[in-house]
């Protein structure tokens, strides 16, 4: 997964006429492949009906798609909750809900979005222009949504008829910041009546959707069962009858229950195992690269939660970025890949990912591993030594192993850190109520750059709440820039205010490895290192 070139890239257009897909960014057309599918089904046959027990690393929490944060919710998502738009490992997109890809106004202020004819939501509900109006709506507005930061640059839905809505911008937006949002979650529609007949609480708790697969039970901390939708307009390439998702956070204990037979799929699989299942000739392996990261973020500002404005933190870490900077030159990034991933990945040095086509040299530029400027910086940074502080984050262990090798690190040029594992989504309680000091977390990422979530003063995901009233700016620009090569100058610009603030440290890229039974056929996969079995089957051997 190593990649020799960390020059800036450029998506090519190619020279196929036919648009079935998009690249975003440039998003040009290009290719023949459907789209319904980022990729054409194989041609084999499959035994009709089964279950998939999918390993999964964490709890989902909350499964409104309008209120939740965790990874393993997306994860579910995929084969329950369908989007207008989707995207594959490639973030090559393709039309979900929508019956193509969406046309823009020439001026950027606007797109119009079609819906494909006939499609229910589990409950029967058709989903109709007014039903996506109702969801981005509803997530704009929601008490506590997640989703209302991403969704911040539509100023109107305006619906045009049944199936077609016209979505107008607060200003200019290029394509893949449009898609960046509403190829995630939220582009995810939601059964208005589902939501106006069981309220908010009980909707999280039995969430209907439009998929291939729709909720059926849960039990916390243990699974979430979905059964299949025979009302979803794609039920005829829908195979399995039943997908239960297992809560398994140690990636060993995910690996031995695949080769036992009583997982069929597993996420998330650590590079430390890879040897093992490859090995294995009863299974496949799928390895791609990611555009996100694991990071480091500090406390700066969070007194209050994150839904609050940001006050003011007395503490070395929030006060002092000499502080902040000690630390960072403190951490050997290259060993952090080799003793945790067992040098499979990269280190990530910013918040860009480098097969964007907005990645130059500048927002890719490494800062220098030095333990002894380190030492000296903490020494002349006019605070009482050691500096005290406390690393919360997600027990896993490749998290576990990330953080005892950064508080050994940090620990020898003049700190003096603490671990405060949790379950997953504890932790994120935790710091989203500003319970941290620092915080060890990962982010999937997308090909456009997704750094406003962590950093933008009022976005609800900034657990942080870093708060720079120029950052705020250049994101408001750079978001409605439609030039390339001008958003990368203005992401190049807050990159430099970032590395000189420091709320956040980048450590490594971590690639997306997934393993399978090869007794099924017909997965797909997300650049968010999420393997989809909805569309796939057991091969029938004819036997």
């Amino acid at each position: 997964m190593k990649s020799d070139s960390t020059s800036r890239r450029r998506w090519m257009p190619p020279l196929a006429a036919a648009a079935a897909i998009v690249l975003l960014a440039g998003c040009a057309p290009g290719g023949e492949q459907s789209q319904n599918s980022p990729a054409p089904q194989e041609q084999v046959s499959f035994v009709e009906g089964g279950t998939v027990a999918v390993g999964v690393h964490a709890d989902p929490g909350n499964l409104d798609p309008a209120l939740a944060l965790t990874l393993t919710s997306s994860m579910i998502y995929e084969s329950m909750c369908d989007k207008l738009f989707n995207a594959d490992d490639t973030s090559t997109v393709f039309p979900q809900l929508a019956a193509d890809f969406a046309e823009f106004a020439d001026d950027g202020g606007s797109a119009t979005v079609t819906l494909r004819e006939d499609v229910l939501f589990a409950d029967g509900t058709p989903l109709d222009a007014d039903a996506v109006k109702f969801s981005i709506e509803r997530f704009q507005t929601l008490p506590g949504s997640q989703r209302a930061a991403d969704l911040r640059f539509i100023s109107e839905v305006e619906v045009v008829d049944d199936l077609t809505v016209r979505l107008h911008f607060t200003g200019p937006t290029p394509e893949g910041v449009f898609y960046e949002k509403l190829a995630g979650r939220a582009g995810i529609q939601t059964s208005p009546t589902a939501v106006q007949t069981l309220g908010d609480a009980a909707f999280a708790e039995s969430p209907v959707c439009v998929g291939p697969f729709k909720f059926e039970s849960r039990v916390a901390q243990d699974n979430v069962t979905l059964v299949k939708d025979d009302q979803y307009f794609r039920a005829d390439e829908v195979h399995l009858d039943k997908l239960i998702y297992r809560i398994l956070p140690d990636s060993s204990v995910r690996l031995t229950n695949l080769k036992s037979g009583d997982l069929q799929v597993i996420m998330r699989a650590s590079p430390i195992d890879l040897a093992t299942l490859k090995s294995d000739s009863s299974l496949v392996v799928t390895e791609y690269p990611s555009q996100g990261h694991d990071y480091i973020a500090f406390n700066m500002g969070n007194v209050a939660g994150a839904a609050q404005p940001a006050g003011e933190i007395d503490s070395p870490w929030a006060q002092n970025p000499d502080v902040r900077h000690a630390f960072e030159m403190a951490i050997d990034r290259e060993a952090l890949d080799k003793v945790v991933y067992s040098d499979a990945f990269e280190p990530a040095c910013g918040f860009i990912a480098p097969q964007s086509p907005l990645a130059s040299d500048e927002l890719l530029a490494c800062s220098e591993y030095d333990p002894e400027a380190a030492e000296k910086l903490l020494e002349g940074a006019g605070v009482d030594l050691p500096v005290e502080g406390t690393i919360t984050f997600s027990n896993s262990p490749d998290f576990r192993r990330m953080a005892e090798l950064i508080q050994q690190m940090a620990n020898e040029v003049g700190f003096r850190i603490e671990l405060n594992p949790q379950e997953s989504t504890a932790s994120i309680e935790s710091v989203q109520g500003g319970d941290f000091d620092l915080y060890l977390g990962t982010w999937t990422g997308f090909i456009d750059p997704t750094i406003s979530r962590f950093v933008r003063s009022d976005d609800p995901s900034n657990w942080s709440r870093y708060d720079d009233p120029e950052v705020d700016s250049l994101l408001d620009e750079a978001e409605t820039t439609m030039d390339t090569d001008e958003r990368t100058a203005i992401y190049e610009q807050i990159d430099e205010i970032l590395r000189e603030d420091l709320p956040m440290v980048f450590l490594i890229r971590p690639g997306h490895i997934s393993a399978s039974s090869a007794d099924l056929s017909g997965m797909q996969f997300r650049g968010t290192g999420t393997a989809v079995p909805a569309f796939a089957g057991y091969v029938d051997t004819g036997e």
